[in-house]
C-alpha cells in the first residue's frame, strides 16, 4: 500500500497504443474537483495533482507490474492492467535523488543499489511464508493535539516503518538507539523532545535528533480506505 511518487507531463496523460512510440499511457476515467484553484483527479489506483504542464502523481506499489529506468530522472511504469505511465523525478522515489534501493535477497541478505544500477524491476506478489529481516510493519493510532485520531500503518520521520527500525535520541547525555519493537507509545514532551513508554514499563525522554524533536520530517499514517 506504499505509494511511488513522481511527476508526469499533462500532455502525455491520454496517449494510447496508436501513438508513434508504440507506448500508451494510463487513461482510466477519473472524477475531478478543484482545491484552491488546482485540479485534482481521483481514481482507485493513483492520485494526480495538476499544476501548469506537469502533474504531481502517486501510484500504489501494489498496482505496479514493472518499472523500467529510462534515464537519470525518468522511469516507465507498467500497471497490472497493462497501462503505462512515464514518471520523472520530483520526489526521492524516481531518479538519481533516490536515497537507496534495497533488495532483501534470501541468499545474499540485504543488497543496496543506486538508481544508476537499475535497468528494470519486475514486481510480484509477496511471499508471506518468508519472514523479513526488516521486521513487521509498524501499525498504530496517532492522536493529534486537537484530539483527532488516525489509525493505520505508521511511517516515522518519513523513514522508519518496521519494528526493527531504530528510534534515535539523547537521554541525559547518553545516546540511545531503541528499536520500535520495544516501544509501546511515543508522546510529544516539548518542541525539542519526546516521551517514550517502553514495553518493559520504563518511561524515558529523548532529545537531540529529528526522530524526537520539531525537525522530524513527518509522521505518515496509511489507511487502506482513506489513503495517507
Amino acid at each position: 500500500m506504499d505509494v511511488l511518487d513522481g511527476t508526469r507531463d499533462r500532455d502525455e496523460r491520454h496517449r494510447d497504443q496508436s501513438s508513434t512510440s508504440g507506448r500508451h499511457r494510463y487513461s482510466s476515467r477519473r472524477s475531478s474537483f478543484k482545491l484552491f484553484g488546482v485540479d485534482i483527479y481521483k481514481n482507485p489506483n493513483s492520485y494526480t495533482f495538476i499544476s501548469g504542464s506537469a502533474a504531481q502523481s502517486g501510484i500504489r506499489f501494489g498496482h505496479l507490474r514493472s518499472l523500467e529506468v529510462l534515464d537519470d530522472d525518468r522511469a516507465m511504469l507498467t500497471l497490472k492492467d497493462g497501462s503505462e505511465i512515464e514518471f520523472s523525478n520530483g520526489s526521492t522515489d524516481i531518479g538519481t535523488s533516490v536515497r537507496e534501493i534495497i533488495v532483501e535477497d534470501l541468499k545474499e541478505g540485504e543488497v543496496e543499489f543506486s538508481w544508476e544500477d537499475i535497468e528494470s524491476i519486475e514486481f510480484s506478489e509477496t511471499d508471506f511464508s518468508k519472514p523479513s529481516a526488516f521486521g513487521e510493519r509498524l501499525y498504530g493510532t496517532l492522536t493529534t493535539r486537537r484530539g483527532e485520531e488516525f489509525s493505520g500503518f505508521v511511517c516515522w520521520d518519513v523513514d522508519e516503518l518496521f519494528d526493527n527500525d531504530v528510534l534515535d535520541g539523547e537521554d541525559q547525555r547518553r545516546t540511545r538507539k531503541i528499536p520500535f519493537a520495544n516501544v509501546t507509545s511515543i508522546s510529544r514532551y516539548s518542541s525539542s523532545g519526546a516521551e517514550l513508554i517502553l514495553k518493559s514499563g520504563d518511561t524515558i525522554v529523548l532529545r537531540g535528533t529529528n526522530d524526537v524533536d520539531e525537525s522530524n520530517r513527518g509522521i505518515v499514517i496509511s489507511d487502506p480506505p482513506w489513503g495517507r
